[in-house]
């Protein structure tokens, strides 16, 4: 006989830039100008500003809550660091100042995080560059820049140069090297990525 289990667990949600320093409260939700679905549910999505998105902003509703049948006790976010752009309430001008002044931090952009597969890039004697946009990228698709490379290439395969947030390989002999590039995204933050380099 086969058994099947089911385990849930907690998702953090995608607003949160760091659990560290979150304060949460619990408050009394309604459904107030909340539209039911389909299947007529009401829904108080996380990522919401609450009660109202103006100077009446108590908070930023931590998960999706239920007041399909009226108002319900929600987790609250008062205190914290929030990435903005992935609110399901973009925060007005007064509510983003009440909110700040509870004690949140609103962030514009996530770190820069390596692309998933990074492709060989082959160069002919110093005439081929890269940049940032082509190692990395933000889900955003906010600006990056090269920063900062290694010392760990091969200098008896090709010299590296960064110049103008560019990196530029110059050939000494046809081989296989690599190197470490610090990627900086807009909010200062930094992610090192190891590019392979292909001299031919």
């Amino acid at each position: 006989m086969a058994y099947t289990t089911l385990t849930r667990a907690e998702m953090t949600p995608n607003f949160l830039e760091s659990e560290v320093g979150l304060v949460l409260k619990t408050m009394q939700v309604d459904d107030t100008g909340i539209e039911p679905d389909e299947y007529g549910y009401k829904t108080v999505k996380g990522g919401t500003i609450y009660p109202s998105n103006d100077t009446n902003a108590k908070g930023i509703v931590y998960a999706d809550t239920d007041v399909t049948h009226g108002e319900r006790a929600a987790s609250v976010i008062t205190g914290g660091r929030i990435y903005k752009s992935k609110l399901h309430t973009a925060p007005e001008t007064a509510a983003e100042t009440a909110l700040k002044a509870l004690g949140i931090v609103f962030v514009d952009s996530q770190p820069a995080v390596s692309r998933i597969m990074i492709d060989e890039l082959g160069y002919t004697a110093g005439t081929t560059a890269f940049q940032a946009s082509d190692i990395a990228e933000t889900d955003d698709g906010s600006a990056l820049k090269i920063v900062a490379v290694g010392s760990d290439n091969d200098k008896a395969i090709a010299t590296v140069a960064l110049n103008a947030n560019k990196v530029t390989a110059t050939k000494v002999k046809a081989g296989t090297t690599q190197v470490t590039c610090t990627v900086e995204d807009v909010n200062g933050k930094h992610t090192d990525i190891v590019v392979p380099i292909v001299i031919s």
